[in-house]
């Protein structure tokens, strides 16, 4: 298509674009899938999740140059279907249904995830039942090949819902049907069921009018833009309040529990809720030349001030967020993401300066941080013991101090 429309640009080069969006989803797909059966190398989800970002971006893009197109065609057949035939009637109703359903799935969006209950899956299973039956007697597909894939697709529908309605732990293969069927009733099937109800109930109101379809479809167009409008128009707002927190003192008080300026240095919240901390890093960044490897906390990651120093400096670490390295590269080198969390814990917690002074040569570790979350620790991960911060200052010289921090220096072992 993209060649075949290559004169006009926008259009050809949007061709490309989307045709890059469903390689990148296939692809995705694959990775996935190779995970879930256990074919592949520990691929975080994370990594999924933002090249997935990338591939809606290209869509999005895409669709820039794809929906004034869409646009004029719905607005075209709106003007062009004056009297409508059984054909132009079935098209504008099941236009009017994708149209309510895209509203439905909107308005139920953020309640999704707690509907993946069983049931929510024999709620499905009844709406399909219902409008299988009701499809028969109403009669809607005379001929025998569509009457034949409404039947079938009604059948696999109802089968996937009562798989997703069952216990789980019945092996991986029966798993996955279970998966997908709490995925497909939760997030297509029931809004889907609801917006061919409403589809239903709007034609039996509006049965005797004239151009049912055209009226349908318009009600349901317009409803659909009117809600995602206003979505639309919501975010901003909302999202900008929340990332500044608040545009107010009174907001920023609830927000920070102080008063805080707007700022774009990721710093200035350290020296008010962390000042030891952020003195420390402070000296680190004016005074520590070059990579030398630092000792520190390994925290979950986020809000455990897990890392901190590595972080604000650019040193690297022993060991860093354990749970964000171990999903980077855990199947490759998860011996060694563990051997590095072990040592950190012993060379914090044994008392032996040797022990300590032997390891931290091994991983060729300069620079010891104790600070407060050594000493207390953070979120759920306790402190290291005293005694074992304590002896650091028996075998280390001290190079900076502060009432909260200390950091110690390992020279090189001499050859």
């Amino acid at each position: 298509m993209a060649v075949k429309v290559y004169k006009n640009h926008g259009l050809s080069f949007s061709y490309i674009l989307v045709s890059f969006f469903f390689f990148l989803t296939a692809a995705l797909e694959i990775f996935a899938m190779s995970e879930y059966f256990g074919f592949g190398d520990g691929m975080r989800n994370n990594s999924l999740f933002k090249y997935g970002i990338n591939a809606w971006t290209l869509a999005s893009i895409g669709a820039g140059v794809f929906l004034p197109k869409i646009l004029d065609f719905i607005s075209a057949m709106f003007k062009v279907v004056k009297k409508e035939t059984f054909n132009s009637r079935r098209a504008l109703l099941t236009f009017s249904a994708l149209s309510i359903f895209v509203l439905i799935w909107a308005l139920l969006e953020s309640f999704l995830p707690y509907m993946q209950t069983p049931i929510f899956s024999i709620i499905d299973v009844v709406l399909i039942s219902v409008i299988l039956v009701w499809g028969l007697l109403e009669n809607w597909f005379q001929k025998g090949i569509p009457k034949k894939m409404f039947i079938g697709f009604s059948g696999v529908f109802i089968i996937l819902s009562v798989f997703a309605a069952l216990p789980q732990g019945y092996g991986k293969i029966f798993g996955l049907f279970q998966h997908w069927g709490i995925l497909l009733g939760s997030e297509i099937l029931f809004p889907a069921g609801l917006a061919w109800i409403v589809t239903g109930i709007g034609c039996l109101i509006l049965e005797r009018q004239r151009n049912l379809g055209r009226k349908m479809a318009k009600v349901s167009w317009v409803a659909l833009a009117g809600v995602l409008g206003v979505m639309v128009a919501i975010y901003p707002y909302a999202a900008s309040v929340r990332k500044c927190h608040g545009f107010f003192n009174y907001l920023r008080q609830q927000w920070g529990g102080f008063v805080e300026s707007p700022t774009l240095n990721g710093l200035s919240y350290i020296k008010r809720s962390n000042p030891g901390d952020n003195a420390a890093i402070r000296f680190l960044n004016d005074h520590i030349p070059g990579q030398p490897c630092l000792l520190e906390f390994v925290g979950a990651g986020y809000n455990t001030w897990g890392s901190r120093f590595s972080i604000f400096t650019g040193i690297p670490a022993l060991m860093g967020w354990d749970g964000h390295v171990g999903e980077w590269v855990g199947a490759r080198l998860g011996d060694d993401i563990r051997n590095r969390v072990t040592a950190t814990q012993q060379i914090f917690t044994t008392p032996d300066p040797q022990l300590a002074k032997k390891m931290l040569d091994a991983y060729g570790v300069r620079l010891v941080m104790v600070g407060t979350v050594e000493k207390h620790g953070a979120a759920e991960k306790q402190g290291y013991p005293a005694e074992g911060l304590a002896k650091f200052a028996g075998f280390l010289p001290l190079i900076y101090k502060n009432p909260q921090v200390e950091i110690y220096y390992n020279p090189p072992p001499v050859n």
